[in-house]
């Protein structure tokens, strides 16, 4: 993925790309007003005890929850589908994150602190997985997963580009739609104020988050139907 991000840097700036996509928010691009946004962004924010009792409470209760109606729909429900897309307590979470902070948005704004305890979180996450790796394992098995891993990001910055061209998109939007795919919500917001298209931060994070949900369910469907297919 770092490869990838690096790989739409350079395409952003390519006159190739340029003279073959429009590019309106780069031809509007500051070089003053980037920094500016990405100094704004990446500044300290303040923080109260108040904040992390809540961020942590929503979390802690958003989880609780899933956890509690995914048991329950395994339990009542007879179907694989649903046992299978309902029952997963992680696409649950996803669901009703989502759903919390879309219906009480003007509450959830005043919690101060959640992307970096967030962002906190997911490095420890991150930590715990690959704790439990064999690492001669992960070295026999790199040009397997390297190979994987790159067949399925070129294949989504070949058909983004090929149909953005063909349905006239704007190729900063291409590149941000690829950046929130591969790597999330996160590292479109930090794309998009890296490169300096403050226009584009709020829809790269929606991309990003409406991508975990949509995602999620597709490729759980997906999954089901391989497994049937296959027996």
């Amino acid at each position: 993925m770092a490869g990838m991000f690096g790989l739409l840097f350079v395409i952003a700036g390519s006159k190739f790309f340029r003279r073959r996509y429009p590019h309106p928010h780069s031809l509007e691009l500051d070089r003053q007003e980037s920094r500016t946004l990405a100094a704004r962004h990446w500044d300290r924010k303040g923080i109260s005890l108040l904040d992390l009792a809540q961020a942590l409470g929503l979390a802690v209760a958003v989880a609780a929850v899933s956890i509690k109606l995914a048991a329950a729909f395994k339990a009542q429900s007879d179907s694989k589908w649903v046992q299978s897309l309902f029952g997963n307590a992680y696409l649950l979470i996803t669901i009703i994150t989502v759903a919390v902070t879309t219906f009480f948005h003007r509450r959830i704004e005043k919690i101060n602190g959640a992307e970096e305890l967030g962002a906190y979180f997911l490095y420890v996450f991150f930590f715990v997985i690959g704790l439990q790796a064999d690492l001669v394992r992960v070295i026999l098995n790199v040009p397997i997963l390297f190979a994987f891993c790159l067949t399925i990001a070129v294949t989504n910055l070949v058909v983004a580009l090929v149909l953005g061209k063909l349905l006239r998109l704007n190729l900063e939007e291409l590149l941000l739609s690829v950046n929130a795919t591969l790597g999330g919500a996160p590292s479109a917001v930090a794309m998009a104020i890296s490169a300096g298209w403050p226009r584009l931060v709020l829809p790269g994070l929606l991309a990003g988050v409406w991508g975990y949900v949509i995602g999620t369910f597709l490729g759980i469907a997906v999954a089901e139907i391989l497994l049937k297919a296959l027996g």
